[in-house]
């Protein structure tokens, strides 16, 4: 299948034939590929939750720190099982989302489905960017600071290796230093790829869902210029070319609003799952700010709660898009020159207008709408969770 033709699902090809979970790849290789994952970062799971139980009773900033990354790692396999569980879903859906472009018979509906495109890819290099970026320097940062005081300070001691991770191994940490890093930065090769092929796929589709909606305005303002044209009402067909154009309309809106109920059943459980951990997470790093001491291990972070806040916004955003875009079909219908439709027309636009006044949403397992007002409520949970163990 030709995905070259929009430029946004190059990048969802790309990540999901790295992942595993590429619906047209082989089966067997996608299974190859998905246990390998599994078990690398199995292999980082087993020696964090060790570390974790042995600091119990001794390290509370170690147990906070590693029961985020273990609920990260969680969140991790929910996405890797649900990417199992919706292939087939997702295949049709991907397919179909192709095909958009040849079903368009109209250079413009065409051009906006192009520039849906277009968009979606610097929507999605903008959230990898800045989300690997904070990754990084969450673990770049002491590794640079202790070796910028070994470099400016004349009588510094040489720098001591230093581990960004707290993890268990049962040997001398600076024994293994280095097959250490290399197995980290190994998991976390593993673990970017998956995590990123199932959020740009999500991305991908609501952009291309948003493209339908605003091509079914398009007709609709389509359907307006020309029943408020003199020359082609003064023709006997006027008033039939009329009612088909709103026709076509109406067809484009169906099938935006089925693509909206096919993504919802693909992805709610998932994001209802990551989406409750990320709320849990951002209580436990503003947990770790509270109980820090130290600037740089504050500093580090911060950049976690940037790539969370970063998480959730994507999300969010993508719900608060089909809302918007479910919305606007009220207002182009109100905008026509109904006035000059003849009457099976206008009843046509008034049963439009009476389901576009009920937006179209995505939800998070049928328990929260996808939307900024939710996440603001999500934000403000995860705070109310960091004061009660604060208080206790």
């Amino acid at each position: 299948m030709d995905f070259e033709q929009l430029k946004s699902w190059n990048w969802v090809k790309f990540l999901e034939i790295n992942a595993g979970c590429w619906p047209f790849q082989n089966p067997r290789k996608n299974l190859y590929i998905r246990v390998f994952s599994f078990m690398a970062i199995v292999t980082m799971y087993i020696p964090l939750a060790i570390k974790l139980m042995l600091s119990l009773d001794q390290y509370q900033e170690i147990v906070i720190e590693n029961s985020l990354f273990l609920m990260i790692i969680h969140g991790l396999f929910a996405k890797s099982i649900v990417l199992y569980l919706n292939e087939k879903q997702r295949g049709y859906l991907y397919q179909e989302a192709l095909a958009h472009l040849d079903m368009m018979d109209d250079e413009g509906e065409k051009e906006i489905l192009r520039a849906s495109s277009e968009s979606a890819t610097k929507w999605m290099l903008t959230y990898l960017f800045t989300t690997v970026t904070l990754g990084s320097f969450y673990h770049i940062i002491p590794l640079v600071h202790v070796h910028m005081n070994y470099f400016l300070r004349a009588n510094a001691t040489p720098p001591r290796q230093l581990l960004h991770i707290n993890v268990e191994y049962f040997m001398e940490d600076e024994d293994i230093y280095y097959y250490i890093i290399g197995h980290f930065l190994i998991v976390f090769v593993f673990a970017g790829i998956l995590f990123f092929a199932h959020d740009l796929g999500f991305m991908a589709l609501v952009k291309d869902n948003c493209a339908l909606y605003e091509i079914t305005c398009y007709r609709l303002r389509n359907c307006s210029s020309r029943g408020s044209s003199d020359s082609r009402r003064s023709q006997g067909l006027a008033d039939d070319e009329i009612h088909a154009n709103v026709l076509r309309a109406n067809d484009m809106y169906q099938l935006a609003m089925s693509l909206t109920d096919r993504i919802e059943k693909a992805y709610n459980i998932t994001w209802f799952v990551l989406l409750v951990q990320n709320m849990s997470s951002f209580g436990t790093c503003i947990m770790l700010i509270y109980i820090q001491e130290d600037a740089i291990e504050f500093i580090r972070y911060i950049t976690v709660i940037g790539s969370g806040l970063i998480h959730f916004h994507t999300i969010f955003y993508s719900g608060q898009k089909i809302i918007d875009s479910s919305q606007a079909i009220y207002h182009a219908c109100f905008h026509t020159d109904w006035f000059a439709f003849p009457r099976r027309t206008r009843n046509l636009l008034i049963i439009m207008m009476m389901r576009s006044a009920k937006s179209c949403k995505l939800t998070g397992g049928k328990a929260f709408i996808l939307c900024m007002s939710t996440m603001r409520q999500f934000v403000l949970k995860g705070l109310v969770y960091f004061l009660v163990f604060a208080v206790e």
